[in-house]
């Protein structure tokens, strides 16, 4: 037990240390890379796609409003983003899901980062009042299509020793904000 008063503040230390001097997140790690941003015409999705674009990042874009999408593509090619594309997909439709994946790898060739933002479905709140559609129409955007997304793109990934990003805010969920402007 003495061990265990001595061993777990040093663990605590060393990954402390570990987390606190771990590279940041850089325009250089992103410059050229290829990102898939799902969720991207509003809220946290479209802002990540601004800043992946002021990186320099290849950027595939997916929601389901295609006006909305278009806007967003406009204002990433004007912050510099080495491209940008889109595909109009309903997450709530597993093979649309899948296609994002396909698309992707047609338009970019593949990708090295896979930012899973997308939220939706019929989603309450408030105490459950026994309605299982809405818990499927949940499941299968907030879940199922992650796995989708994921599974469809391992490959992928593995092959660019890529990363995975999975974001999960409802609060971020229609919010639009102004792109920002050019650095």
């Amino acid at each position: 037990m003495a061990v265990l008063k001595i061993v777990a503040p040093v663990l605590i230390a060393v990954l402390a240390f570990y987390a606190y001097t771990w590279e940041s997140f850089s325009e250089e790690m992103v410059r050229g890379k290829r990102v898939l941003v799902t969720g991207s015409s509003t809220g946290i999705g479209e802002q990540m796609a601004y800043e992946f674009a002021w990186m320099g990042a290849h950027l595939m874009l997916t929601a389901r409003n295609e006006t909305r999408l278009q806007k967003v593509v406009q204002n990433c090619l004007k912050l510099g983003a080495a491209s940008a594309s889109y595909v109009v997909s309903d997450m709530s439709d597993l093979a649309s899901a899948r296609n994002v994946v396909e698309e992707t790898k047609k338009v970019l060739g593949g990708f090295d980062l896979l930012v899973l933002n997308h939220v939706g479905g019929k989603i309450g709140f408030g105490p459950y009042q026994g309605d299982m559609e809405s818990v499927i129409s949940s499941m299968t955007v907030n879940f199922f299509s992650y796995v989708q997304v994921t599974v469809s793109a391992l490959s992928m990934l593995q092959e660019s020793r890529g990363n995975i990003i999975v974001v999960s805010s409802i609060s971020g969920m229609g919010r639009r904000l102004e792109a920002p402007q050019p650095k």
